[in-house]
């Protein structure tokens, strides 16, 4: 599968914190490959403000707890260290899937519209399930198949109805007929 890749324009482009670029600086200059995802990618594109700054990276639990050594965290989901500043908790989460790559792990999120990311460092946008057009579409689609989707987390049946209800989006056909 080969990402969608385009750059993002200067109208679209966030402010990203400070502490996100020192978590993704502070990754990469560990060796690792490291990209923000999910909800504040959707945000980008919402011009919505961003609340949750989620970081998917090559680094494993392990690795990303002695990089952040200095750094409060707690690790209660499987694959992710939740990194604690100023009362805030931003999650580090080492990439989704059998192949450990970005690709991999955008294939293994929810909903098209959460299966992006973004490279600060590069300005780059990466849409490998067409999660812009749904947006501009204003619908919530599953990525792949919404059964098996559903199957690996049932919480994302509860997840669908709750973004289409926050965002006023549509739940897309075949992912509606496998909420039913």
């Amino acid at each position: 599968m080969q990402p969608h890749k385009t750059p993002l324009s200067t109208a679209t482009q966030p402010t990203i914190p400070t502490f996100i670029v020192f978590i993704l600086r502070r990754l990469k200059d560990a060796g690792h490959r490291a990209f923000i995802v999910g909800g504040a990618v959707r945000s980008i594109f919402l011009q919505l403000p961003i609340i949750d700054w989620d970081i998917a990276t090559s680094a494993q639990p392990k690795e990303i707890k002695k990089i952040f050594c200095d750094i409060r965290f707690f690790a209660l989901k499987h694959n992710t260290v939740t990194l604690v500043r100023s009362g805030r908790h931003f999650e580090v989460t080492a990439f989704r899937g059998q192949g450990g790559c970005l690709e991999d792990d955008l294939a293994h999120r929810d909903f098209t519209i959460n299966a992006m990311a973004f490279n600060p460092q590069r300005n780059e946008f990466l849409d490998p399930f067409g999660g812009r057009m749904d947006i501009q579409a204003r619908q919530i689609r599953a990525v792949g198949d919404p059964k098996k989707r559903f199957q690996e987390d049932p919480i994302r049946l509860l997840r669908a109805v709750r973004l289409a209800t926050e965002l006023a989006f549509k739940i897309e056909t075949r992912t509606l007929e496998t909420l039913s």
